[in-house]
């Protein structure tokens, strides 16, 4: 049996909510998918978007490589059908709520983007301490006596002149990594943290009509955004913040530690600001069941046919590998 290399960082089963598909035949899902960085929209399978070869993959002796990878496909089973029943029935409480609010925060947590703002730090630092700790001759000269005393294996590189090696440490010629496991380490111990500050926030379900037209998804898709003019600054335990979520084509959750919780007839206009948002905090790709959306720019009704072609709406992209074909 072939181990799973394909991992999804934005869940199959959650995908299937914005998917066309024959309900006997879930793994035909597809999306179409409209890529920001280039500029085109195509229809393509849920199994090769929002996935990444070997990304969930652990190292460590003793222990399955893809342990984590199973574990989430287990609880990403439970949350799909969890939002099923939210989609259903209409409404957002017990035990569904316990297990989507825990989807949220794996999705915020979970992701190429942080990852890659993590490693981006870790290089950074470790840079300037490399940097700082040979500003001076003596300081170099120091750490060859000691190479030479300690490791005798690496006397040509302890004879590599002061200014030469000062040279390479400030050009851009090397870059420090940061292992996987320990970007995996720090998303599970910052998923905690997120998670607390979900429960704590009032959730309001919003319902979109057929006539309001359907909510969109994307890459990343918990949008996380200030409610404050004056300081527009975010993050998950700040008040007079607003979290929005895509449930599916049709619901979306919107959270704020202010105000009340219940549940909502979402009107055109706000399924095309839930739309706007998610576009602009998509790190490359949205989701959509067709281009019949719609979203807000400059208080006008746009179109989503033409996303892909709207040169407000070009993204950064981020260096990843699509998973398996």
């Amino acid at each position: 049996m072939s181990e799973t290399r394909n991992h999804h960082y934005v869940p199959q089963g959650y995908l299937r909510g914005f998917a066309v598909y024959p309900p006997a035949y879930p793994k035909k899902a597809k999306l179409l998918t409209i890529d920001l960085t280039q500029g085109r929209s195509f229809t393509v399978s849920v199994r090769n978007i929002a996935a990444i070869r070997d990304f969930n993959r652990i190292d460590a002796e003793g222990h399955d490589p893809n342990a984590l990878e199973n574990a989430y496909a287990g609880f990403e089973s439970m949350a799909a059908s969890a939002i099923k029943r939210v989609a259903k029935s209409g409404a957002f409480e017990g035990d569904d709520k316990i297990l989507v609010l825990n989807l949220i925060a794996l999705m915020a947590t979970r992701n190429p983007r942080l990852r890659k703002n993590w490693s981006d730090f870790t290089n950074r630092l470790y840079r300037i301490v490399l940097e700082t700790s040979f500003a001076t001759e003596d300081r170099y000269n120091k750490l060859r006596k000691r190479m030479e005393a300690e490791m005798p294996h690496a006397k040509p590189l302890a004879q590599l002149p002061y200014e030469g090696f000062r040279e390479f440490i400030k050009s851009d010629r090397y870059e420090f990594e940061t292992h996987q496991n320990t970007l995996i380490r720090l998303e599970l111990d910052v998923f905690e943290s997120v998670l607390k500050t979900l429960f704590a926030r009032k959730w309001v379900l919003q319902i979109a009509n057929d006539q309001a037209g359907d909510f969109v998804t994307s890459d990343h898709p918990v949008v996380l955004t200030s409610l404050r003019q004056s300081d527009p600054g975010v993050g998950h335990g700040l008040k007079e913040t607003m979290l929005l979520f895509p449930l599916t084509r049709k619901c979306a959750l919107m959270g704020t530690f202010e105000g009340d919780e219940g549940v909502i007839q979402a009107p055109t206009t706000l399924v095309a600001l839930a739309n706007s948002a998610v576009i602009a905090r998509a790190t490359a790709r949205v989701y959509a069941y067709n281009d019949s959306f719609r979203y807000v720019k400059r208080d006008q009704m746009c179109a989503g046919k033409d996303l892909h072609c709207d040169p407000d709406c070009r993204l950064r992209s981020i260096d990843e590998d699509e998973g398996e074909k």
